[in-house]
């Protein structure tokens, strides 16, 4: 009768594990599909600042796909921000990331935005770095002010002041992953890891 219970035990624990790693694997496999999308389209169309383009997918809490006037696909990487990896094995962490990436759904799916920047560039992975906003509402600040994002600062970049402070006050009134004990430590962890590569 025990052998019974403990294989039944068992057999729901590995259900329950199978069942992790299964939507792991599709939500990676949805994000890594999307960022190959982005690597291979080439922007060869010039994008001034202030232009608008239409969001046409969500890619996580800190990438969309837009399109320009001219059809144009390309992937934008928002400017100063960094959100959690919606698909990180420890869900008090993802979730913040999925609530980035709901937020921008929420926020642009299917909608018109502008693209902001001092200089049109691209990083490594082929992303155009941009701040994005939705008529005056800065979007990456407002996901940092929500508590969804960090401000990321590996890099230097106009408007970090604005979004410090925006950030020690989603910090102090624990908003978002500051309202979370393992989310603020591991938020800290990252904080302390840029500012080193940094050089700070």
């Amino acid at each position: 009768m025990a052998l019974r219970q403990k294989v039944r035990n068992n057999l729901g624990y590995m259900v329950f594990i199978a069942s992790l790693v299964g939507l792991s694997g599709f939500f990676t496999y949805r994000v890594e599909g999307f960022r190959g999308q982005g690597a291979k389209a080439r922007l060869t169309e010039s994008i001034a600042a202030g232009a608008e383009v239409a969001v046409v997918d969500v890619i996580d809490g800190d990438e969309v796909v837009v399109k320009t006037s001219g059809g144009e696909n390309f992937v934008v990487r928002l400017l100063g921000i960094k959100s959690f990896d919606p698909v990180v094995n420890d869900p008090s962490i993802g979730m913040f990331g999925r609530s980035a990436a709901a937020y921008l759904e929420t926020e642009l799916q299917d909608e018109q935005v502008t693209l902001e920047f001092e200089v049109l560039e691209k990083d490594s992975k082929g992303r155009v770095l941009a701040y994005v906003h939705k008529g005056d509402k800065d979007i990456g600040q407002d996901l940092v002010a929500r508590g969804f994002s960090l401000v990321f600062v590996q890099f230097a970049f106009s408007r970090e002041s604005a979004y410090q402070l925006v950030q020690a006050e989603a910090r102090d009134a624990r908003k978002g992953l500051w309202g979370d004990p393992r989310a603020v430590q591991r938020a800290q962890a990252l904080l302390r890891s840029w500012r080193v590569r940094r050089g700070e």
